[in-house]
């Protein structure tokens, strides 16, 4: 990568294992659930949804996706029209999206925001494969800075069994 990334991310150890979001985006297969920050556009990765959609216009996968609330149309959206969803909770408000619930190619539950993290520290929902969080930085220490929100990050990064930065 040509741009200098050791200003943001501070623990040499996390240096060696930067990737293309095209690479990441490979790592993930069919069925898998995702737990990606965000509350609206706030917080929400930026260049992994986009190539996990445009990965999906090419290969047939669908995963499940948890979030903090909607993501924006780059995101919910992106994904929506490359039909990679098959559960969206808890929330979300993009048009293509909701017609697609409505017309039952994509699995929905609509919860309070609040409860998904009860829901999945009860063991309701199953397991996260991949946390998907954006970050301003990670320190030394190899602690995540978030953006602009926190949201559920916590519980998916506690309840992932990966996690993507």
């Amino acid at each position: 990568m040509s741009t200098d990334l050791s200003k943001k991310i501070r623990n040499e150890a996390f240096l060696d294992k930067i990737v293309s979001a095209e690479e990441a985006a490979s790592w993930i297969e069919d069925g898998m659930t995702l737990g990606m920050s965000g509350f609206t556009l706030f917080g929400e990765p930026k260049v992994f949804p986009k190539a996990l959609a445009e990965r999906g216009k090419n290969e047939k996968f669908k995963v499940n996706l948890f979030t903090g609330a909607s993501l924006g149309p780059d995101a919910d959206q992106a994904m929506a029209e490359a039909d990679i969803l098959n559960l969206r909770l808890p929330y979300q408000g993009n048009a293509v999206m909701r017609k697609k619930i409505n017309a039952g190619d994509i699995k929905y539950i609509d919860q309070h925001l609040s409860h998904t993290a009860e829901t999945l520290r009860q063991g309701n929902l199953g397991k996260i494969d991949y946390a998907v969080i954006e970050a301003a930085a990670i320190t030394e220490d190899g602690l995540i800075i978030p953006t602009g929100s926190v949201g559920n990050s916590p519980i998916f990064i506690d309840r992932a069994e990966n996690v993507i930065i």
